[in-house]
């Protein structure tokens, strides 16, 4: 029996580590158990998963789903869903998570943006969406899926911060 259990444990910590190794996580974490270490490994860097986030926003603007099923915040949960991050549901929550960017000139590509479309409150968030360089970003708004610059007139004075996620 005391074999049985230490080839099962083996066989278990195995398939972790394989499991661990295939999820690209920024994790340096370690997992023990009895004398096996499973340390998840990174196969994808930070700077890569921003891209993909990127490029899955570019993705679904340029070639929209023919029925939108999803609202603005909804938008970027499936865009980072697409590169295997799960976000909250609504804007308050997405703009809990991950750092703060409160300067406009260090947002990366694939952080999130915020803004103020009400001014009733300049700290308060009432739309989102995924920031993909040279001042532009992807968002769902009543006129469909589409990549808006950040300092036309309409949006400049309604930024309200970044958030980098990865």
């Amino acid at each position: 029996m005391k074999k049985i259990n230490k080839m099962l444990a083996t066989v278990v910590s195995t398939s972790m580590l394989f499991v661990s190794t295939a999820y690209a996580s920024t994790s340096s974490t370690s997992h023990s158990s009895s004398n096996v270490t499973i340390t998840p490994v990174t196969t994808q860097s930070v700077g890569q998963k921003q891209n993909d986030v990127y490029l899955a926003a570019e993705k679904l603007v340029h070639n929209p789903p023919r029925h939108i099923s999803f609202d603005t915040p909804g938008f970027v949960q499936k865009v980072y869903s697409a590169v295997n991050v799960k976000l909250p549901r609504t804007i308050l929550e997405q703009s809990k998570v991950g750092k703060r960017i409160s300067n406009r000139s260090q947002l990366q590509k694939g952080d999130l943006v915020f803004f103020n479309l009400v001014n009733s409150n300049k700290n308060e968030v009432t739309f989102d969406g995924i920031y993909l360089g040279k001042n532009m970003f992807a968002a769902l708004t009543t006129h469909g899926l589409m990549e808006i610059n950040t300092q036309s007139e309409y949006w400049s004075n309604k930024f309200t911060f970044g958030v980098r996620i990865l």
